[in-house]
């Protein structure tokens, strides 16, 4: 419920804030997890495999995606090899609060977790209250 409260509020910044492209604050980097060390979102307990619900919002309201099996198995695949550094920000000055850009929420059978993009260098993943940036991501696997 956190998840989908943070999707909201940052649904609407994002509407509120006339979808600039402002580059967000960066807090610390706190510790790095990817690949190098065999952490990923897994290891912070989602199964990306199981996709249950995908919504999405751009300065607008929120809408539920139809998301085809081949979609979800790349989604899953992408979702699955993001390298992430968890990233601390000072209130009203997270990824989404301000910044434009567009958000995902992703629902599982065992959770559920927000995927904001800011542009290029600026994409975020949002878990359990928890900002971790998305160190050098592919393209992100769904046209819309």
């Amino acid at each position: 419920m956190k998840i989908f409260f943070a999707l909201v509020t940052a649904a609407a910044a994002l509407t509120m804030s006339g979808c600039t492209s402002d580059p967000p604050v960066i807090g610390g980097a706190d510790s790095m997890i990817g690949a190098n060390d065999a952490e990923n979102l897994s290891k912070l307990g989602v199964d990306v495999s199981d996709i249950r619900k995908a919504e999405y919002v751009h300065c607008g309201p929120i809408e539920e995606l139809e998301l085809s099996d081949a979609e979800k198995a790349a989604l899953s695949e992408w979702l699955g090899g993001l390298k992430l550094e968890h990233r601390t920000y000072p209130d009203g000055e997270a990824p989404g609060d301000s910044d434009g850009g567009e958000a995902y929420l992703f629902t599982f059978s065992d959770g559920e977790l927000s995927y904001v993009n800011n542009g290029m260098e600026d994409r975020f993943i949002l878990f359990e209250g928890e900002w971790y940036a998305l160190i050098k991501p592919e393209k992100f696997p769904i046209e819309l």
